[in-house]
């Protein structure tokens, strides 16, 4: 996927929040969180767990310490930021509100998140095309001897047992 346009910022640097995280630093053992949120999610699809990749943290907010390391600053996204995607290839995306309630992160509350799904326009079809990797790119990111876990069937969207992730409470603003 590609970033088409962004009125927010963006986070690589973090990974999604967990249940031993919450455990851990605020000594709570079950609340909502982006790992057990995205295992819930591709589960429809037949993915475990371990198909979790890297969280890409939309509109969450880091600045750099003097030091060089991240710092989680209060959240400065609104309603009215949005980022716009472009598929480059088939892809299975699954929007993922983190359900962090307890830090700035998501400024202490939980908020919901509107994705839209549209088809391309002439210019952003022939994205893939433009952006594709040369072949000696290819050759130089090129990683050898590690094993890929394999995919027994195609990913489809199937009927599977309702989710069972514990919520926590809702302190959303009134």
């Amino acid at each position: 996927m590609a970033i088409l346009n962004n009125t927010s910022q963006t986070d690589t640097l973090y990974t999604g929040c967990s249940a031993m995280l919450y455990s851990r630093v605020f000594g709570i053992d079950a609340h909502t969180n982006c790992n057990e949120i995205q295992a819930e999610a591709q589960r429809e699809y037949g993915l475990q767990p371990y198909h979790i990749h890297p969280s890409f943290n939309i509109f969450m907010y880091v600045e750099m310490r003097e030091n060089g390391q991240p710092m989680v600053v209060r959240n400065k996204a609104s309603k009215h930021n949005y980022i716009e995607f472009v598929a480059l290839m088939d892809v299975l995306a699954i929007p993922n509100v983190c359900g962090d309630d307890l830090t700035k992160c998501s400024n202490f509350w939980l908020a919901p998140l509107k994705a839209v799904v549209m088809e391309p326009t002439s210019e952003e079809a022939g994205l893939a095309d433009q952006l594709a990797m040369k072949a000696d790119q290819k050759a130089t990111l090129a990683i050898r001897d590690v094993p890929s876990v394999p995919l027994t069937r195609r990913i489809v969207c199937g009927v599977f047992p309702v989710p069972a992730i514990k919520r926590t409470y809702d302190n959303s603003p009134a």
